[in-house]
């Protein structure tokens, strides 16, 4: 499902192509690889969690909106605030794994658009194929049970029917 606003603008996707493959780095901010289609998400991300399972703020009818930025309270795979100094291309996650993230095709941390902290990633490089890895682990391993992504995407402009990728693996 995809919520926009909090309202449900979506329903669950079929996929046909794999996007979390074992023993690979998780790719946040577009679908960077080899041999596969690329969907790349032209804009600014903020306040990434991925947990195990459904979606921690889903309600009845409606997704609640997080008033905060995600904090370690309970067990999630990865928690990405993306927070430091505009331009900057260093960033470690807040979950427990404290993974380092690695910076790649001009994607930057960015002060001008944020949703929560002082920063969010910036993905709309030039190529445009900005994106960050979070090394492998077992965390990420969602290949046989439910998974929630849950963030906040600000967009350079409507991304119309185009398909995205915001995170692979």
């Amino acid at each position: 499902y995809h919520y926009v606003n909090g309202i449900q603008r979506g329903t669950a996707l079929s996929m046909t192509d794999t996007i979390f493959t074992a023993s690979a780095v998780l790719d946040v901010g577009s679908r960077f690889t080899t041999g596969q289609t690329d969907y790349y998400g032209p804009g600014w991300i903020d306040g990434m969690r991925i947990v195990k399972g459904q979606a921690l703020h889903r309600g009845a009818s409606s997704f609640l909106l997080p008033y905060r930025a995600p904090v370690r309270t309970f067990p999630a795979a990865l928690i990405a605030n993306f927070n430091g100094a505009s331009g900057g291309t260093s960033y470690t996650s807040e979950d427990s794994g404290a993974r380092v993230a690695t910076f790649g095709g001009g994607a930057v941390l960015d002060t001008g658009f944020k949703k929560f902290g002082a920063s969010s990633l910036d993905v709309r490089a030039a190529s445009p194929e900005g994106f960050v890895t979070f090394p492998d682990s077992a965390d990420f391993d969602f290949t046989t049970i439910e998974f929630t992504i849950e963030c906040w995407v600000y967009f350079d402009n409507d991304p119309g029917t185009n398909q995205m990728t915001f995170v692979s693996k």
